[in-house]
């Protein structure tokens, strides 16, 4: 694991920051180019074209010294939410089988409630006496740092797809792009037409 010290001692903020800002005024100057052109003939869009690629050349520089500055604090950081990672996983893992343990626990103690409820019931109609047995509705248990209760939740299971109405259903984006990029064209409800995107690269 990378310890803090070494991060700050690879990485120098004063430093790191005028690497960044070294590439303020040709940053300034490329996109100031870039808005103050005006594109009505040929070699304007050549003109166009060329200043273009030098900003995308600036961004790629950027982008470089930003990501060789903050590697050091990324490692570190990474390093950390893994070994984080690690104990949370299993400590959730443990409290989801304890969980588990604990419903299991009360569903038993419920039936068994009402085993006991329904014999007083019998007992007292062969007495002939009427009884009515209230049972505690607060099903909170308390211990040191902790509260267990239980709550209603409704779930679903999706039993039969054609049968769900269309205002709960979602369009699949991906495979319809993936679709499109193996050459489907028709696709019943779905417009796919054509649109051209202008590209630049450096050359």
């Amino acid at each position: 694991m990378i310890e803090p010290n070494a991060i700050l001692e690879k990485v120098d903020e004063s430093f790191s920051v005028r690497k960044i800002e070294s590439h303020s005024v040709e940053a300034w100057r490329l996109s100031r180019a870039l808005h103050d052109m005006f594109i009505e003939s040929d070699d304007d869009y050549s003109a166009a074209l060329e200043v273009a690629g030098q900003a995308k050349q600036k961004v790629d520089q950027i982008e470089s010294d930003r990501k060789q500055i903050i590697s050091p604090a990324r490692n570190f950081v990474s390093s950390i939410n893994d070994a984080a990672k690690v104990l949370t996983n299993r400590l959730e893992e443990a409290i989801n089988n304890t969980k588990v343990k604990m419903a299991i626990f009360d569903k038993k103690k419920k039936s068994d409630q009402e085993e006991k409820v329904k014999a007083l019931e019998e007992m007292a109609d062969r007495l002939g006496i009427d009884v009515a047995i209230y049972q505690d509705k607060d099903e909170r248990v308390r211990a040191k740092g902790a509260i267990a209760c239980n709550r209603c939740r409704y779930v679903f299971e999706v039993q039969d797809e054609s049968l769900v109405p269309r205002e709960y259903m979602m369009v699949d984006d991906k495979k319809i792009k993936l679709a499109i990029t193996l050459g489907i064209r028709e696709i019943q409800g779905v417009n796919i037409k054509e649109e051209s995107v202008l590209q630049i690269r450096r050359r």
